[in-house]
């Protein structure tokens, strides 16, 4: 696994996992409580997950 995501395509499916992972996370966390303490830039972090993941599907052509 090591060698293929030391590839493009690798690199960028690891960060699209990552990303698609981050949203599942804020999602989980969001179902379990009301209350969620952040950074205060969740809404920028998620904002940057999406369109990296939408980058990277759109490379990958998925």
């Amino acid at each position: 696994m090591g060698s293929a995501a030391n590839t493009e395509q690798g690199k960028a499916a690891v960060t699209l996992t990552l990303a698609k992972d981050a949203i599942k996370a804020h999602q989980a966390i969001a179902n379990e409580s009301t209350i969620v303490l952040t950074d205060g830039k969740t809404g920028d972090n998620i904002a940057n997950n999406v369109a990296q993941a939408i980058a990277v599907s759109s490379s990958l052509k998925l």
